[in-house]
This record gives structure tokens, sequence and C-alpha cells, in this order.
């Protein structure tokens, strides 16, 4: 949950230390301890205030970006990671985005790509396409980002298969060239029938045999996340469109639906920040049988 500046200064005990002065102190630990351990834990401690778009600009005055980015030459493991988790974090906002790259950050963040620690790669991945998709991007993406990502592309890890596929798509320029404008209230919408065909193909893709998806006598119930690809289908090719990242996602499924059933899918803009937000839902002759609110990152430069 994001914060806003009241909720900080009704969180903050009288006697107590504002935001900024807790993240002073903890970079002077970090950079004052020779014990590992606490190293490691205050690092982990910055990568996770690194989620909260409120103290971007805090962690910025503190140097928090560079510190983040020395360690990534470390040799220690759980430094990289949290160094990387909180550069990915960070590598959302816009004014972040320009001084990783202009200090030579993505070069660094993309060495990273052939960590062994699976955490630590997925985070390189996602920084590099939230890079890709600045306005701030490398020229060229070098020639051994995308190889490594076409291996990764084949991997057993569906996580790191996609996310890779997203990276090899963004080094194209096929996104990150493209232009939109997002309003509140804009909307999509895409209407598919559910059959037991889809059924069939979702269970083989996701290994799920539950039964009551698979009824003979009677209509099967359709899978909830069958559902939600709907929803994802309509975030990645209308609305925000192309390029589009989810990144937090509440679901509630109120009625079934099923092998059938036309399905209407709606998809409407509610905010327009640094993050997008949206609510859809998912209509059966007017049951809703899925709806839901999403948080979504997205490449929202004007035409």
């Amino acid at each position: 949950m994001f914060s806003r500046p009241e909720r900080l200064q009704k969180r903050t005990p009288k006697d107590g230390v504002d935001r900024f002065e807790y993240l002073r102190q903890l970079v002077n630990e970090f950079r004052t301890t020779n014990i590992v351990s606490s190293k490691e834990q205050v690092l982990a401690n910055l990568a996770n205030f690194a989620y909260d778009p409120i103290n971007y600009k805090f962690l910025r005055s503190l140097g928090v970006l560079d510190l983040f980015l020395d360690q990534l030459s470390e040799t220690n493991t759980k430094l990289i990671q949290f160094a990387i988790g909180g550069l990915c974090n960070l590598s959302v906002d816009p004014d972040n985005q320009e001084y990783i790259i202009r200090t030579g950050g993505y070069d660094a963040i993309a060495n990273c790509l052939t960590s062994l620690d699976e955490q630590t790669t997925l985070s390189v991945i996602t920084t590099l396409i939230f890079l890709d998709l600045s306005s701030f991007k490398p020229a060229t993406v070098k020639e051994d980002v995308m190889e490594q990502m076409k291996k990764y592309s084949t991997d057993s890890d569906p996580r790191m298969k996609f996310i890779s596929y997203c990276k090899r798509y963004l080094g194209t320029g096929n996104i990150s060239n493209y232009e939109r404008n997002i309003n509140v209230g804009d909307k999509a919408t895409m209407e598919k029938i559910i059959t037991e065909r889809d059924l069939q193909l979702f269970k083989e893709i996701t290994q799920d045999w539950n039964p009551v998806h698979f009824q003979k006598e009677k209509r099967s119930i359709v899978h909830g996340a069958l559902l939600n690809g709907l929803v994802s289908a309509v975030f990645g090719t209308k609305l925000p469109g192309p390029g589009t990242i989810l990144a937090e996602q509440v679901l509630k499924f109120p009625n079934s639906c099923y092998t059938g059933d036309k399905v209407t899918v709606v998809v409407e803009v509610v905010s327009v920040r640094k993050i997008v937000e949206c609510k859809f839902n998912c209509t059966v002759c007017d049951t809703v049988v899925l709806s839901g609110t999403a948080k979504l990152i997205v490449n929202n430069k004007k035409k």
C-alpha cells in the first residue's frame, strides 16, 4: 500500500524520527558497519522502502540509487539480490530511470543477467523492462543482453519465460516507441464464447485437472484464471495496450461461468498517475462472473 504525507505524519510518534531521518540513519548504518549480516538487513530494508513512491525523493537525496548500483559489483549474492530488488522498485519512476541510465546503471544491471540466483535474475529482467519503457532508454540494446533473453525464454520456469519474452520484444523497439494517451474514464471491451476446447487447452497449459471444469453430463464451470486471462488480454492489447505490466490485482468471482456462455469483458481506467489503476468486470447476460481492480505499469507518453 502506497503512503500519503498525512498518513506518514499520523504514523510518526511525537518524539519519533520522521521518514527522511529514519532512512538517513539506515544509510549511515550501512556505510559504517563492518558486520555483513547487518549490511544485508539494512539493504533489504532500503529495498522495501523503495517500493513506496513517497520515498523516492528521500532515497535520491540520500544517494541510495548509487548505493544500490555499487552493490551490483559485490561478490555477496544477498547484497546483489537486495540491491537489484531496490532498483527494480525504483525504476518505475521517470526521474529514477533517467538517473540510472545517465550514470551507466543500465549496463551494471545488465551485467547481473547471468546471476545464478533466480530472484536476482527476475529482478534484473524486470528492471531492464522498466528502463526500456522509459524515454531515457539506451539507443540500442546490446546483443549479449538479447541473447541472454533468448536463452531465458526457453527456461522451465514460466515466470522467467514470460518476462524474458517481454524483454526480447521490448528490445526490438516495438513497445518502447509505442505512444498513447490514457485518461480516466477510458474503456475497452472484448467478447468471447467459452468452449470445452478452451478448457481443455487451459488444462494442458496449467495442469489444472479439477473435475468441476470437465463435466460430461452438464456444463462445466470455467476456470477463474481463464476468465482473468481475458481481462489480461484487454490490458495487454487494448487498454492500456502493448507493453503493459501488471503490478497488483484484486479479484472477486460472485457467480459461476459455464461453457457455452458468452463473456463480455469491460475494463475502465479510474486513475492515471505513475501507476494506472483500472476496474474491470466479466459478465454473462448482465450477471457478473468476475470483477476486480488492477494497478498497471505502462508507457504513458502522449502523442
